[in-house]
Protein backbone atom coordinates (compact mmCIF):
# COMPACT_ATOMS: atom_id res chain seq x y z
CA UNK A 1 0.00 0.00 0.00
CA UNK A 2 2.89 2.37 0.70
CA UNK A 3 4.64 1.71 -2.61
CA UNK A 4 1.44 1.51 -4.69
CA UNK A 5 -1.37 3.33 -2.87
CA UNK A 6 -3.84 2.92 -5.75
CA UNK A 7 -3.25 -0.80 -6.17
CA UNK A 8 -6.15 -3.16 -5.65
CA UNK A 9 -5.80 -5.65 -2.84
CA UNK A 10 -7.51 -8.99 -3.22
CA UNK A 11 -7.95 -10.92 -0.01
CA UNK A 12 -9.53 -14.31 -0.36
CA UNK A 13 -11.28 -15.28 2.84
CA UNK A 14 -12.62 -18.70 3.57
CA UNK A 15 -13.69 -20.73 6.55
CA UNK A 16 -10.50 -21.29 8.61
CA UNK A 17 -11.30 -24.93 9.35
CA UNK A 18 -12.02 -25.72 5.70
CA UNK A 19 -8.76 -23.96 4.83
CA UNK A 20 -6.87 -26.15 7.30
CA UNK A 21 -8.43 -29.32 5.92
CA UNK A 22 -7.36 -28.24 2.43
CA UNK A 23 -3.80 -27.46 3.60
CA UNK A 24 -3.59 -30.87 5.22
CA UNK A 25 -4.78 -32.67 2.11
CA UNK A 26 -2.45 -30.78 -0.23
CA UNK A 27 0.56 -28.92 1.15
CA UNK A 28 1.18 -31.10 4.22
CA UNK A 29 0.55 -34.33 2.32
CA UNK A 30 3.17 -33.29 -0.22
CA UNK A 31 5.85 -32.46 2.38
CA UNK A 32 8.73 -34.88 2.51
CA UNK A 33 9.41 -37.31 5.36
CA UNK A 34 11.60 -34.76 7.13
CA UNK A 35 8.76 -32.26 7.10
CA UNK A 36 10.36 -30.05 4.48
CA UNK A 37 7.97 -28.06 2.31
CA UNK A 38 6.83 -29.44 -1.04
CA UNK A 39 8.55 -26.59 -2.88
CA UNK A 40 11.85 -27.63 -4.48
CA UNK A 41 14.73 -25.61 -3.07
CA UNK A 42 12.53 -23.57 -0.73
CA UNK A 43 14.48 -24.47 2.37
CA UNK A 44 17.96 -23.90 0.94
CA UNK A 45 17.63 -20.54 -0.80
CA UNK A 46 19.64 -18.71 1.83
CA UNK A 47 21.10 -19.26 5.28
CA UNK A 48 18.40 -19.54 7.90
CA UNK A 49 15.62 -20.51 5.49
CA UNK A 50 15.70 -24.14 6.57
CA UNK A 51 15.06 -22.99 10.15
CA UNK A 52 12.26 -20.70 8.98
CA UNK A 53 10.60 -23.50 6.98
CA UNK A 54 10.97 -25.85 9.91
CA UNK A 55 8.98 -23.41 12.05
CA UNK A 56 6.39 -22.82 9.32
CA UNK A 57 5.88 -26.56 8.90
CA UNK A 58 5.63 -27.09 12.67
CA UNK A 59 3.02 -24.32 12.90
CA UNK A 60 1.05 -25.79 9.99
CA UNK A 61 1.04 -29.26 11.51
CA UNK A 62 -0.59 -27.90 14.66
CA UNK A 63 -4.19 -27.15 13.67
CA UNK A 64 -4.83 -24.70 16.48
CA UNK A 65 -1.72 -22.66 15.69
CA UNK A 66 -2.31 -22.79 11.93
CA UNK A 67 -5.91 -21.61 12.19
CA UNK A 68 -4.91 -18.83 14.61
CA UNK A 69 -2.15 -17.73 12.20
CA UNK A 70 -4.62 -17.80 9.28
CA UNK A 71 -7.13 -15.65 11.19
CA UNK A 72 -4.39 -13.25 12.31
CA UNK A 73 -3.23 -12.86 8.69
CA UNK A 74 -6.74 -11.96 7.55
CA UNK A 75 -7.05 -9.41 10.37
CA UNK A 76 -3.61 -7.94 9.59
CA UNK A 77 -4.42 -7.46 5.91
CA UNK A 78 -7.77 -5.90 6.74
CA UNK A 79 -6.14 -3.53 9.22
CA UNK A 80 -3.61 -2.32 6.63
CA UNK A 81 -5.97 -1.84 3.68
CA UNK A 82 -7.94 1.38 3.91
CA UNK A 83 -11.68 0.82 4.11
CA UNK A 84 -12.28 3.00 1.07
CA UNK A 85 -10.70 0.21 -0.99
CA UNK A 86 -12.63 -2.59 0.65
CA UNK A 87 -15.27 -4.37 -1.34
CA UNK A 88 -16.93 -7.61 -0.48
CA UNK A 89 -17.85 -10.13 -3.09
CA UNK A 90 -19.62 -13.40 -2.53
CA UNK A 91 -19.13 -16.27 -4.89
Amino acid sequence: MDAHPNAKVILTVRDPNEWYTSVGATFLEAADRDGQPPIPGASDDAAGDAQDWSQVMANLRDERTAVADFERHIADVRSHVPVRFAARARV
